[in-house]
């Protein structure tokens, strides 16, 4: 997975779970600093980082990501799908 990926799935994660939860749609910026607000503390640096990788997403494409943010970005796909399915 590229960090361009990475990143791109978390805000796109937290921009679902706005649009649900507001029942409007907005950008991933900001859908990822609501995330910050509202969700749990443990994918705050996730979200943060993600976040900050936007300024280059482009020179990130083909950059690999980091192995452990890999993990913990399934770890938060995961949370949102049980929260998306209320499992």
């Amino acid at each position: 997975m590229s960090r361009r990926q990475q990143s791109l799935l978390v805000v796109s994660c937290c921009r679902m779970l706005h649009t649900l939860e507001t029942g409007r749609v907005t950008s991933k910026p900001e859908a990822g600093r609501w995330a910050l607000g509202v969700l749990d503390p443990r994918w705050r640096s996730l979200i943060r980082r993600a976040l900050e990788d936007r300024r280059d997403q482009w020179g990130q494409v083909h950059q690999r990501a980091d192995e452990r943010t890999v993990e913990h970005t399934l770890a938060f796909v995961d949370y949102v799908l049980a929260d998306l399915t209320g499992a």
